[in-house]
């Protein structure tokens, strides 16, 4: 069974070099809500297949560690 629910990365870059990490709420196939949760980081430091911050994330961003 798929959870509804999954960590997502935008892909729009934002002018500081930074991504926001959202949650995206699946209602249907065709319908989807996003819930951006005021988490920024750099997008080479999000895993895509894991859906996770890494853990070489630098310490201005925070600690991947809390984040995930």
């Amino acid at each position: 069974m798929k959870l509804p629910i999954k960590a997502v990365c935008d892909r729009r870059t934002r002018k500081d070099f930074t991504n926001v990490i959202a949650i995206q709420y699946c209602h249907s196939p065709e319908k989807r809500t996003v819930l951006p949760v005021n988490i920024y980081v750099p997008g080479c430091y999000w895993n895509q297949k894991q859906r996770v911050i890494s853990k070489n994330l630098p310490a201005p961003f925070g600690n991947s560690n809390e984040l995930n």
